[in-house]
């Protein structure tokens, strides 16, 4: 994925806001940081045992443990 895509997931429709509030919108976007995080998620969500292994993980789990919990 290019870099620039992640920045459409970071844009913020302004339209309907009054002016008072777009006039002192700043756009912001992910730093590195995020963008490393987001291209090692996309590269790994091709990862087809380790899709299927999380999703047994998580089932057994989730009878003792809530969904976030699971997620850590």
């Amino acid at each position: 994925m290019n870099n620039d895509q992640f920045y459409i997931w970071y844009q913020c429709d302004l339209n309907g806001l009054p002016s008072s509030l777009t006039s002192t919108f700043v756009q912001l976007g992910p730093d590195q940081d995020t963008i490393a995080f987001l291209e090692q998620s996309e590269r790994k969500s091709d990862w087809i045992l380790t899709q299927i292994w999380h999703s047994i993980v998580k089932a057994i789990l989730g009878f003792f443990m809530t969904q976030t919990s699971i997620n850590g």
